[in-house]
């Protein structure tokens, strides 16, 4: 059988056990470091994007939430300006309904003095036109 030489055994080991901590030293703690410095920068930045992606919700629903008092702001004001503007309608068209009223009031009245004037005027013709057509009525009578 093979004869296994120990002193070979403890140098290979002993090589093995240097080489194992030096790869340790120079490439797996390096390696290691940039891996976890990567982790957590990929951990900063989901939070950093979770904190952006709330305070995105938080504004989105105050925005949502001054755009429906503004509609529900601009609704009351044009509201009130049609009712303001309903009154001043009804305003207006009750001033010109009464000056319209005082119109035709001031017209009849003038009309039934024009006209009062026109018969005191006529009176004297319709009474000399009246004797006239009597004569020529007699006349004819007689004539006839």
């Amino acid at each position: 059988m093979t004869d296994i030489v120990w002193q070979s055994v403890v140098i290979q080991t002993i090589s093995f056990l240097i080489f194992v901590f030096l790869l340790s030293k120079i490439l797996f703690e390096p390696v290691m470091s940039v891996i976890a410095k990567r982790t957590n920068r990929v951990e900063d930045l989901t939070g950093a994007a979770q904190d952006a992606e709330e305070k995105t919700k938080a504004l989105q629903t105050t925005l949502q939430r001054r755009f429906d008092d503004a509609r529900l702001e601009a609704g009351q004001v044009m509201d009130n300006l049609r009712i303001e503007a309903e009154g001043k309608r009804d305003q207006i068209v009750a001033e010109m309904r009464s000056k319209v009223q005082e119109l035709r009031e001031e017209n009849a009245a003038k009309l039934k003095s024009e006209m009062d004037s026109a018969l005191t005027a006529l009176e004297p013709h319709v009474k000399e036109l009246g004797r006239m057509i009597a004569e020529k009525a007699i006349n004819r009578e007689l004539a006839g």
